[in-house]
């Protein structure tokens, strides 16, 4: 691929809109831009139990959860129409435990009702009431409150306030689970229940004619018999003319009047003074039951399903919901539309409906329905506990719209295509429905080829593709689009899937939750697992397993008795694979196979131990990642203080064999918790978790370290993402790709997923004379034993501003063929436009076969970390060529594009003509710079014609050396001073080929 092809590519990537957002450490904004981020969309965090419709159409809602859409409410907030979060309504701390019913009053105040005790710190035992913008109204005073839940609360006309539940008294006054209120809060002595209901009262309702219907789990009220549903009196008393007969046989959850004054009941009972009546009857004014509302089988009765709220609409209809698969035989998975009969109305049509039970409904004036409750989906969009249906019963999805990942990511994985995987807790990106697992295009944008039905019904922690390219999905769950996968499941590249791979009964631990955290594809083909389980398949596997390929276990990995920890549970939670094939794990435990191994160990690729490895000392806590190196040495992370006795605070390095590699100081180390690390291509590490500061420096949850372990200052975050970030990705061209639970990134919106610039880079092409072929260049050098990993130029006296030495390279990217295979190390300066006899930075990197300079993992651009943006003359400088450098009045603008140059083409201007020699319209830089200063020369002191003569032996001409030499000018590999391909003839060339007097001069300032 050519460099013009490339820095289209990245700048399409990368490019940024001014030189502020490419700083390093700065959130990318041109990934997903339209994630509005601060978890708007997100819904609850858990579930809905009490909604309310105010007159302005803003909508309260109640219940179990902690934040909606990101923001801390304590189980109460308040939503604009659309579902956007009403900023006007603030409860504080709000409560203490869960709210469970909600009443509006007339002038605009709530009262609520649950299991809390306090509101907002202030001591509310179990009822409150509010002020319409959240905060408590201390005008109301319920005293000692309830002494059990409420859950249930009906507003008099006379604004009088009925109170049903589990308590038996209210500030001291008897009440067998319902009382009445006065408007100030005291208990209405006025109304008596005697001794009230004998268990717990789930619904309250009001007649036009003040009368009180209730229903629940009690059996009596006032001591007379009443079967889950009885009416009372104005002041307290059973209404004796009310007869439901044997009423209800199981509980009634809820309870609603029509305009006709017919109540519609619904629970978990099956029949109704016995007639069948499966969840749901209507009966009369006078508790008999209607049998002109008949819903037929209604949920059935088999299984545990209930109605749990019912909304009786203007034109007789009737919305149901709860827990059930269908209603009278039709497919509505928990709510339904029912006729004015009772027979399911065919113009309803909710699709799959939601994937949990829907607790309460409330109906808008434009004839839309909000529902709440626990479901994460509802007719196939993503909708975290709250929702709102058309008419037609189809989502609207104009309301509550999610952007990025609507749960945490916990990992994030780079396809050979540039396609991205992620994984983790969401249920959606970018509004559309994805079970945890989600691919996207390189842009952030969701790619809607890949679809996982319905994914995991629980968290997937980690992800690893295969040689073929299929996906492996471990974590902590049992489906996988709707077919049993334990734990772990395989999916082809399209989602589906596979169920060639069959892990069986999986994973599994009998004490505590199964997970499997980590997942690595070995180079074998087969899978390591690792995580919280004792067995595979039935067979023993303490912590650890490895898989045949097809799913099974592979009982030739032999862990013997496992991992054992000091505090349980044991566990891998991280692997690498070593060349040859033995494997690193790190986790917690103090024991393998009975063999004291500290959270660190290395085993053979039978699964024994390795006691070359480290030593016994190892880690002094928990190891949670470990990340192999481009040099082969290791990085791991996790909470601990020592390694090897040594204080190493939650990061350390070591050497391949195990030892500590006391030559990365992280002084005082990390300040908090560590989620991954990652590494960037020119050898720095980036290390994201929950810490704020690294060496005692502050560095909010991400931070960049130098090869030595000290900080990186030139890559500042700032005040980084709002909470943790789990998983680390570098992608070419030095962006990282983050992940976790964070909602933002230094005041910018992202949901769980950003892009993070790294290393600002410049796109290089240049054509050494000595190689060229005609288009392109040989790349007879890599192949060489002696072809070094580790940058030439130290050695050859190079030093400059900037220049960092010993930048190595791994062996594998020699192994590239093609345009892109590498042909030499080459040097690039970076001078001001203004300056351009000085050098700001320079680097050693690699040079291929068409052209392209790149960096050090033999693919990407060049960065310079550190460098400051602005207008820069670039230079290149080969081993045995002339250097190159842009002519001051031709700089490049370097920082947020890719400053592009490519000195091949007759137009690019440069600072000396006489660099480059135009060879059919290509430009190549002279070749016979052997003594590396700017000169070729072919007679004469220090002519660079001897030093070939010299290094083939000063004595026999005809005598050629084979290996990586500076006087291999046409770099085949051989130094050859007379015969064909000689290397001595480019020299004369390159000064004219008739005078050998003459010399060739391009030094740079």
């Amino acid at each position: 691929m050519t460099i013009l092809k490339k820095a289209l590519l990245c700048t399409l990537l990368m490019c940024t809109a001014g030189i502020l957002s490419a700083q390093e450490g700065a959130i990318d904004p041109t990934f997903n831009p339209s994630d509005t981020g601060y978890g708007y969309g997100d819904g609850p965090d858990d579930r809905v139990e009490c909604l309310a419709l105010q007159p302005d159409g803003k909508i309260l809602i109640a219940g179990h959860f902690f934040t909606v859409s990101g923001t801390d409410h304590h189980r109460i907030t308040r939503l604009q129409a659309n579902g956007d979060q009403d900023p006007n309504f603030d409860p504080g701390a709000g409560v203490n435990s869960a709210i469970l019913a909600m009443a509006l009053q007339s002038d605009g105040r709530i009262i609520i009702g649950g299991s809390f005790t306090t509101y907002d710190g202030v001591v509310r035992n179990r009822i409150a009431r509010l002020n319409t913008d959240g905060s408590l109204d201390a005008t109301f005073d319920p005293g000692s409150g309830a002494s059990g839940s409420v859950q249930a609360i009906a507003i008099q006309p006379d604004g009088k306030i009925l109170l049903g539940g589990e308590f038996t008294t209210c500030n001291g006054i008897a009440r067998s689970r319902v009382a009445r209120l006065n408007m100030n809060g005291s208990v209405d002595t006025g109304f008596d229940p005697g001794a009230g209901a004998s268990s717990t009262v789930n619904a309250i309702a009001v007649q036009t004619d003040g009368k009180i219907l209730i229903g629940g789990a009690f059996t009596a009220y006032a001591g007379t018999g009443r079967n889950r549903i009885a009416r009372l009196n104005a002041i307290g008393s059973l209404d004796a003319t009310f007869t439901p007969g044997t009423g209800a046989n199981s509980i009634v959850r809820t309870m609603a009047l029509q305009v006709d004054g017919k109540i519609i009941l619904g629970g978990d009972f099956c029949s109704y003074n016995g007639t069948v009546r499966n969840r749901l009857a209507r009966i009369s004014a006078i508790g008999s039951i209607d049998l002109t509302f008949d819903p037929g089988t209604g949920p059935g009765c088999t299984q545990p399903h209930y109605i749990k709220t019912i909304l009786p609409l203007p034109d007789g209809r009737v919305y149901v919901a709860g827990l059930f698969p269908s209603f009278n035989g039709v497919a509505h998975p928990n709510n339904t539309r029912l006729t004015a009969t009772g027979s399911v109305d065919a113009t309803f049509d909710p699709g799959p409906g939601t994937n949990n039970y829907v607790s309460v409904s409330a109906l808008q004036p434009d004839g839309r329905i909000i529902i709440g409750g626990r479901f994460t989906l509802c007719n196939g969009e993503p909708r975290n506990r709250i929702g709102r249906l058309q008419m037609n019963g189809q989502a609207d999805t104009g309301f509550m719209v999610n952007t990025g990942a609507n749960g945490p990511v916990h990992d994030v994985l780079r396809l050979p295509s540039g396609k991205i995987l992620i994984c983790g807790e969401f249920t959606a990106y970018n509004g559309v429905a994805r079970g945890r697992i989600a691919r996207l295009e390189a842009d952030g944008q969701l790619d809607p080829t890949f679809d996982p039905g319905s994914g995991a019904d629980g968290v997937v922690h980690d992800i690893a593709v295969d040689g073929t390219g299929r996906i492996i999905a471990v974590g902590s769950y049992s489906l996988f689009n709707g077919t049993q996968r334990w734990h772990l499941a395989r999916l082809n590249a399209n989602g589906d899937l596979d169920t060639s791979f069959d892990p069986g009964s999986g994973p599994s631990h009998p004490q505590i939750v199964t997970r499997v955290t980590t997942v690595e594809v070995l180079s074998s083909g087969k899978i390591l697992i690792g995580g919280i389980f004792l067995t595979y398949d039935d067979q023993p596997a303490i912590g650890m397993a490895r898989l045949n390929t097809d799913g099974g276990f592979d009982a030739t990995f032999n862990v013997g008795e496992g991992l054992e920890a000091v505090i349980d549970p044991a566990g891998a939670h991280d692997f690498i694979e070593q060349p040859g094939g033995s494997i690193v794990v790190v986790g917690n435990f103090y024991m393998y196979d009975g063999i004291v191994r500290n959270n660190i160990m290395r085993l053979y690729s039978d699964g024994t131990l390795d006691d070359s490895f480290g030593t016994e000392q190892g880690v002094s806590d928990q190891v949670h990642r470990i990340l192999q190196l481009q040099d082969g040495r290791i990085l791991i992370t996790g909470p601990f203080i020592q390694y090897n006795g040594v204080p190493r605070t939650r990061i350390a390095r070591i050497e391949a064999n195990g030892e500590l590699d006391v030559s990365f100081d992280p002084g005082t180390g990390l300040s908090n918790g560590v989620a991954s690390p990652a590494v960037e291509v020119n050898g720095k590490v980036i290390v994201a978790g929950s810490f704020t500061s690294y060496n005692g420096i502050p560095r909010s949850r991400i931070v960049r370290i130098l090869p030595d372990g000290t900080l990186d200052a030139s890559f500042d975050p700032g005040a980084g993402p709002d909470a943790l970030i789990r998983c680390l990705e570098v992608l070419p061209g030095d962006k990282i790709l983050a992940g976790g639970d964070f909602t933002s990134y230094v005041g910018t919106g992202r949901n769980r997923l950003a892009r993070i610039n790294g290393t600002a880079r410049a796109g290089i092409r240049v054509l050494l004379e000595g190689p060229y072929t005609g288009g392109s260049m040989n790349d007879a050098l890599r192949t060489l034993p002696s072809f070094p990993l580790t940058e030439p130029f130290t050695a050859m006296g190079y030093s400059e501003t900037g220049y960092v030495s010993g930048a190595t390279i791994g062996s594998s990217v020699l192994s590239t063929t093609g345009n892109n295979a590498i042909v030499d190390w080459v040097l690039v300066e970076m001078r001001p436009a203004s300056t351009p006899g000085t050098v700001a930075t320079s680097r050693a990197v690699l040079l291929q076969r068409d052209g392209d300079v790149v960096d050090l993992d033999g693919v990407s651009t060049v960065g310079f970390a550190g460098l400051a943006a602005g207008n820069y003359c670039v230079a290149v400088k080969p081993r045995n060529h002339l250097p190159v450098m842009l002519s001051a009045t031709t700089p490049v603008s370097y920082g947020a594009a890719i400053a592009t140059v490519d000195f091949t083409l007759p137009t690019t201007q440069v600072y000396d003509n006489d660099a480059r020699k135009n060879v059919g319209g290509v430009m190549l830089l002279a070749a016979g710079d052997v003594t590396f200063n700017g000169t070729i020369s072919y007679t004469g002191g220090s002519n660079d014609r001897d030093l070939i003569l010299s290094r083939v032996g000063g004595v026999n001409p005809t005598a050629t050396l084979g290996g990586y030499w500076r006087e291999d000018v046409n770099m085949d590999g051989v130094v050859k001073y007379t015969g064909a391909g000689n290397d001595r003839d480019l020299i004369l060339q390159s000064i004219g080929g008739t005078v050998p007097t003459n010399t060739r001069v391009a030094a740079l300032p």
